[in-house]
C-alpha cells in the first residue's frame, strides 16, 4: 500500500517551474498603432544555430486584429546558449518596452 499512496502523491505533486520559462514581449504595429503581446517557449520555441556556434534562434510573426488591420509584424531573436537574449530584430512593427 505504501508504494500506490507514494505513486499518487507524486502524481497529485505541481510540477517545478522554471522561473524564465517564457520570454515575453511587446510590439507596437506601424500601420495601426495597435500594441501586441508576444510570447516565446524557451524550451520549445528556439532552434539551435549552428552557424554561430552553440546559440539559439527564434521568429516569431504576430497578426493583430482588434483594429482589423492584419498587419503580419515578424520578429526574430537570437539568445546565448544559456537562453540570455543576445538580439532581436523586427519588420512591420517596433518593439515597445515594459515599463
Amino acid at each position: 500500500m505504501g508504494f500506490l499512496k507514494n505513486f499518487f502523491q507524486k502524481l497529485a505533486a505541481p510540477p517545478k517551474t522554471h522561473v524564465n520559462y517564457f520570454y515575453t514581449f511587446g510590439v507596437r504595429c506601424k500601420r495601426c498603432g495597435e500594441i501586441i503581446e508576444g510570447r516565446l517557449n524557451l524550451n520549445n520555441d528556439l532552434s539551435i544555430d549552428y552557424e554561430d556556434g552553440a546559440n539559439y534562434t527564434a521568429r516569431k510573426v504576430l497578426i493583430g486584429g482588434s483594429n482589423l488591420c492584419f498587419q503580419q509584424i515578424e520578429t526574430t531573436f537570437k539568445f546565448s546558449g544559456e537562453k540570455k537574449l543576445l538580439s532581436r530584430e523586427i519588420v512591420g512593427g517596433e518593439f515597445v518596452e515594459e515599463e
